[in-house]
């Protein structure tokens, strides 16, 4: 507000006239240890009880200009306000809300959605501007060929890109502990595929649990063979990503979604059993993968999405 106190500027003057007096404070001490005070001639203050005489002409000349001083100050603030009511009443400017400049971001951002969404579009345009959106979300870094998951019961799941004949990724299985395995399992619990258009990954009913990896008596500090996680698969002339070892399942995305870039988050569940625990299967907290699939190029990324 422009009739808002400067509370910082008033605050600085005080601090400064706090400063000076204690600087005064400290110069008097240092005086009066200097120069001790003589108890045979002390010092007088008899002056502050005398009457001062002012001519009766003089105290009302005094009064007659802090009274003109005090009106000439309240015209020159009307003044200065009714200038800067006219101002605005003529220009029609009017006060700029203080808004974050995340907010701004984010509205325009919101409306530019909106603007372009009421374009219409050719199929080929569509196809074009959803590649080329397709992934605002996302980091993805084109040199990244293992990620580990690490849970603290000391089981860890390492994922590793493969592309020398096969396009896909493999998933080995670790035994940090100090004790067997009696049995263990890595399991793709969900797919879903992401969708520019709403920003969110699509439910993804059709999909069934898959164990990519999995067997028993896993040694102490011992690691697995990689199996397959998720690779690119072509049969009767359609090419897609397949879970697991099999022909099956087959991740399908959706028909009226003309990305031409395929995101898609594995959950990653897994379990094992110990020989210290035999008969009892811990459950492990789940972990997601992001999966790229370019299609035209046939190019696989991936991301840890935590």
């Amino acid at each position: 507000m422009a009739n808002e106190p400067n509370w910082h500027k008033q605050v600085a003057i005080a601090t400064w006239i706090v400063a000076f007096l204690t600087c005064v404070l400290i110069f008097l001490g240092v005086m009066s240890w200097v120069y001790p005070p003589d108890p045979a001639h002390p010092v007088r203050f008899e002056f502050l009880s005398k009457s001062i005489v002012v001519p009766f002409w003089m105290a009302g000349a005094v009064l007659l200009i802090f009274c003109i001083l005090a009106i000439d100050n309240f015209r020159r603030r009307r003044s200065t306000k009714a200038t800067r009511i006219t101002k605005l009443d003529h220009n029609q400017e009017m006060p700029v809300p203080r808004i974050r400049l995340g907010d701004l971001e984010t509205h325009v951002a919101a409306k530019s959605r909106i603007s372009e969404s009421l374009i219409p579009t050719s199929p080929a345009d569509a196809k074009t501007k959803a590649t080329a959106t397709a992934e605002p979300f996302f980091t993805w870094d084109a040199t990244c060929s293992r990620i580990l998951f690490k849970w603290p019961e000391g089981l860890s799941a390492e994922v590793r890109r493969h592309e020398s004949q096969a396009c896909g990724l493999l998933i080995s299985v670790i035994n940090d502990t100090a004790d067997y395995f009696v049995s263990y399992k890595i399991e793709v619990a969900e797919a879903n595929g992401w969708n520019e258009a709403h920003h969110a990954f699509l439910p993804n009913r059709a999909f069934q649990r898959r164990t990519v990896n999995g067997g028993g008596y896993l040694d102490p500090m011992s690691k697995t063979n990689g199996q397959w996680l998720a690779n690119v698969r072509t049969d009767n002339g359609q090419t897609q990503i397949v879970i697991g070892n099999g022909q099956e399942p087959r991740l399908n995305w959706p028909n009226n979604d003309p990305a031409q870039i395929e995101i898609w988050r594995l959950t990653l569940a897994a379990s094992y059993e110990s020989v210290k625990n035999v008969g009892k299967i811990q459950a492990l907290p789940a972990n997601h993968l992001l999966v790229r699939w370019d299609r035209e190029n046939n190019t696989i990324a991936m991301m840890a999405n935590e």
